[in-house]
């Protein structure tokens, strides 16, 4: 009997170690968290997210109230047939509320997309003692941005059709085509396949760019626009370039805090915000300015090299090598590198009227 009840026991261990417990079985796998990236690239990230959230949301918009109305007021046409024109005629905003279909999508988009909305009101009421601490800022640097044709650019600039007919001793000739007006991206990135980036010197002037609209890509920034063109023109800078940069660093959310801290529309810095108005970084009129006059300072700098300048104001730097662009991803950390189709997008998508994210030849952050 013993030893059957043994032989039964060892018939039956195989069972026992199929039954048992594996403990790393149901374990959530460990993940390396990276700290937030840079300012610039970042929010960068979260701008083609958002961005793809509002494209996908204005679709849905547009062809939800057609379908709905239908089929809910098929039934009560005799009655409510001349009552539902008044409504709808009196608030377009409702429609898309009442059209029920686009539930949780539209809500959800709806609280991040309106987040601006909240900040807006308060920026406004503030907006005389913001200029005034932006004219008693910004009077020197105002007269430091040579390029007084961007004052321009809220009536469309030096656009308009044109091709920028630039040559370089060391980068050659611009390239420049109507899908391209502000040249290749090879040449935008003169050196950075190499020695390193030694960008062709390319004025505010000298760009091609459309007027600044509230429609298309910029329709995030379209409370906005009036300021944009107020500091653009204050500080010798195209509005619609103000804006491209506003885009891409916060999808023009003025509550945006960056992985680093950084605040609002143009993403600024601590030492930036030293003199906002009571103590206010996200405050739309100040930190806008403040961007500007930045920017025209980074300008000066660079001998007024708009290329320059705005490859410095999103983390570039001249003699940058695509290796030391795109370091960071083998370190660990992909969402730190230098989007090396920056200029490119901005120069020739954004400021053209078109969504950038999509051109370009490297797409370096695009699997990050």
């Amino acid at each position: 009997m013993v030893a059957i009840s043994a032989l039964a026991l060892v018939a039956l261990l195989p069972a026992f170690t199929i039954a048992a417990p594996h403990g790393g079985r149901n374990l959530p796998v460990a993940r390396d968290e990276f700290r937030p990236a840079g300012r610039a690239v970042a929010a960068e990230l979260d701008t083609r997210r958002r961005y793809r959230k509002r494209t996908c949301k204005a679709k849905t918009k547009a062809q939800v109230p057609a379908a709905a109305p239908s089929p809910a007021q098929a039934a009560p046409s005799p009655e409510s047939a001349p009552a539902d024109p008044s409504p709808a005629a009196a608030s377009a905003a409702p429609t898309p509320a009442e059209a029920a279909p686009s539930p949780s999508a539209a809500a959800a988009d709806a609280g991040a997309d309106q987040a601006p909305s909240p900040a807006d009101p308060s920026p406004a009421a503030e907006t005389s003692s913001d200029s005034n601490a932006f004219n008693n800022l910004a009077a020197a640097p105002a007269a430091k941005p040579t390029p007084t044709p961007s004052s321009g650019g809220s009536s469309g600039g030096s656009s308009s059709g044109g091709l920028l007919n630039i040559g370089d001793s060391q980068c050659g000739p611009s390239d420049a085509s109507p899908e391209n007006p502000n040249g290749s991206e090879g040449w935008l990135n003169c050196g950075i396949d190499a020695g390193g980036w030694n960008p062709p010197h390319v004025t505010l002037a000298d760009l091609k760019y459309k007027t600044l609209t509230a429609d298309g890509p910029f329709a995030p920034c379209a409370p906005y626009i009036s300021k944009f063109e107020q500091y653009g023109n204050q500080y010798g800078i195209p509005p619609i370039l103000l804006a491209s940069i506003a885009l891409q660093e916060s999808t023009c959310n003025p509550t945006v805090t960056g992985g680093n801290g950084e605040s609002g529309l143009m993403q600024l810095i601590a030492a930036h915000c030293g003199d906002a108005p009571g103590g206010d970084c996200y405050n739309v009129d100040f930190n806008i300015g403040k961007g500007a006059e930045y920017f025209s300072q980074v300008l000066a700098q660079n001998n007024g090299n708009a290329l320059a300048a705005l490859g410095n104001y999103n983390g570039w730097r001249v003699g940058m090598t695509v290796a030391d662009a795109t370091r960071a991803k083998s370190q660990g950390n992909c969402f730190a590198q230098n989007n090396l189709d920056y200029l490119y997008q901005t120069v020739n998508g954004w400021m053209q009227g078109k969504e950038g994210y999509s051109i370009g030849q490297y797409f370096n952050l695009k699997n990050c």
